[in-house]
């Protein structure tokens, strides 16, 4: 008997590990349970992760029809008793010799004496799912009986285990698949979520990429109530559990997030106190992280059950952050080339089409410098009313080359003359060329006096500081304060900022009194086109940040709204040695 034990065994092992005998090693392990314990009926209790109620996934014996299976766990998961619910809960072996006189025992089969539960422990030692066995004798399950079922219950887990093992392998390359074929970030999020929340068994799944300027994260897809809010909800970078994910780059996995003294409470799939378990992971590209994936489960009705995400879930979730980040930065390059690339064609259309313009425009001007002249001979009743109309044609004319001059600045912004200058210096000169025609604003300067010169065209950079002083004091007609202010830094990789770069950096930052920016169009300021002015073609911004990026350096808005605009530049100290 006992060889013949040990080979079953055996034999239902190395049939464990295959995936697809997963269903009949089951099977065939509670048959044998009850050919080695000479037991009346058996079944296997799977957990639900997420939600920690159980099921019948397995039965053999006498007496079970889909029904008994479908109601033998139903007071179990409705009131936490029985010798099943005993096992989960205290993740140890429970044997009732008499279940007559047993405190936990639940009735559910009439021919029942003794019963025994034993928990089948995943990879990480958390309950998967238990097997029981019954006996119509009284003190049936002896240790030598216990002990044999315990090794037919690590078959059980194996087997469970290898399935696992295998769907998630199955699910991360399903995800590289829709991540290979993805042609929209849309499409791409939308089946990365649904794959994530039927992975990690999860009721909840939100997406919260950064804006442009690498300040914010904006939800941008979600599964669950989130979904009302896509587009809408925010935080800061450092900001709450999520913001503390996309500063440090690094996973945080939470029982109850709500004992944490980062969790804000804000934008939750779930009321607080529902929320169960808590698990975020970045998703980045190289150091650069991208955004931040988020999962999450709620507390239960079985009140001993916590949903907890495990080691391995989270090793789950970031795979799929960095596979996501790899993909969404292969998009971005995509639509960047793209976008470079009709740029280049308006930029060539647009050179002729101001040349050509403006040479028309010379003539014009011309025309009715002539026509001034001719009215000038005329009688007075007939000069005023034609001055006027000359003059009405000359200011459009000016108005016509400002526009052409803006179009210029525009398409010519990146072509740089560099030469060594402080940053310091220009801008104090740009400030009090401004502020001359200001004197109801008043000017601040605070300057790094060992600020390293940068290798820049003083010219075109000067000017776009000058277009960013404009723009202050447009927006404080009743006056205020500007503040100008530089200081030295170190660029720094947004997934480890413990260990910064060795590159010197300049930062500069121009702030005013005004009203500031509003949150929902810091990410349009600087695009092409836009404008909140009446006057403008909205390229002013969008030629400062053409400028200062082909500077190699990055501009952002990081005021709070309502407080006032406040705009950092941030220059490399390019050394000598790399300008050889």
């Amino acid at each position: 008997m006992t060889e013949d034990y040990t080979g079953c065994v055996n034999a239902l092992l190395s049939r464990a590990r295959l995936h697809h005998e997963t269903e009949a090693v089951i099977n065939d392990t509670l048959t044998e349970a009850l050919k080695f314990t000479s037991s009346l009926r058996s079944f296997v209790a799977g957990i639900d992760p997420a939600t920690g109620l159980m099921e019948v996934i397995a039965a053999q014996g006498r007496d079970w029809s889909p029904r008994e299976k479908d109601n033998r766990l139903t007071v179990h998961n409705a009131t936490q008793s029985g010798i099943t619910a005993r096992a989960a809960i205290t993740a140890n072996t429970y044997v009732a010799q008499d279940v007559r006189t047993d405190p936990y025992y639940v009735s559910h089969f009439n021919d029942v004496l003794s019963e025994a539960a034993l928990p089948i422990l995943d990879a990480e030692g958390v309950v998967q799912a238990v097997l029981n066995v019954q006996s119509g004798t009284a003190a049936w399950y002896t240790p030598e009986r216990v002990a044999k079922l315990q090794i037919l219950a690590n078959v059980i887990g194996t087997a469970l285990v290898t399935q696992t093992f295998v769907q998630r392998e199955r699910a991360l390359g399903q995800i590289g698949l829709e991540l290979a074929a993805a042609t929209s970030r849309e499409h791409l999020t939308r089946k990365v979520l649904d794959l994530v929340v039927s992975t990690l068994h999860c009721q909840a799944c939100s997406l919260f990429l950064m804006n442009d300027s690498q300040t914010q994260l904006i939800l941008h897809s979600a599964r669950g109530s989130l979904q009302e809010q896509v587009g809408e909800a925010a935080y800061d970078v450092g900001e709450g559990l999520t913001g503390t994910v996309a500063r440090t780059g690094r996973p945080i996995r939470l029982e109850d997030p709500r004992k944490d003294s980062r969790w804000l409470g804000r934008f939750t799939e779930m009321t607080p106190d529902a929320m169960g378990a808590f698990l975020a992971a970045p998703v980045y590209f190289r150091e650069r992280v991208l955004g931040v994936l988020r999962v999450s489960r709620p507390r239960n009705t079985p009140s001993w059950f916590q949903a907890r995400f495990t080691e391995s879930d989270e090793r789950i979730l970031c795979a799929t952050g960095a596979q996501l980040g790899s993909a969404l930065e292969t998009l971005n390059a995509f639509d960047a080339r793209l976008k470079n690339e009709r740029m280049a064609a308006w930029g060539e259309l647009s050179a002729r089409s101001v040349h050509m313009v403006g040479n028309k425009t010379f003539a014009i001007k011309g025309h009715v410098n002539e026509i001034k002249h001719h009215v000038r001979n005329l009688p007075d009743e007939w000069q005023q009313p034609l001055c006027q109309l000359t003059d009405s044609m000359e200011q459009s004319i000016y108005r016509l080359e400002d526009i052409l001059t803006e179009f210029r600045d525009f398409l010519t912004a990146t072509q740089l003359n560099k030469q060594r200058c402080s940053i310091n210096d220009l801008l104090h000169e740009a400030a009090h060329e401004c502020f001359l025609h200001h004197q109801s604003v008043q000017l601040r300067e605070q300057y790094c006096d060992d600020a390293p010169l940068v290798l820049a065209d003083p010219v075109r950079l000067k000017r776009a500081i000058g277009e960013l002083l404009e723009n202050a004091v447009s927006f404080m007609p009743r006056g205020g304060c500007v503040q100008l202010m530089t200081n030295i830094g170190s660029t720094q990789s947004i997934a480890e900022p413990e260990q910064p770069n060795s590159k010197l950096s300049v930062r500069a930052e121009i702030a005013d009194t005004g009203a500031g920016v509003p949150a929902g169009i810091k990410d349009q300021i600087f695009q092409p086109f836009y404008s909140t002015r009446s006057r403008g073609m909205g390229l002013g911004l969008s030629i400062v940040k053409g400028v200062i990026e082909a500077h190699g350096g990055t501009i952002r808005e990081i005021g709070k709204p309502g407080l006032g605009a406040v705009f950092e530049i941030v220059l490399p100290v390019t050394t000598l040695e790399e300008t050889n």
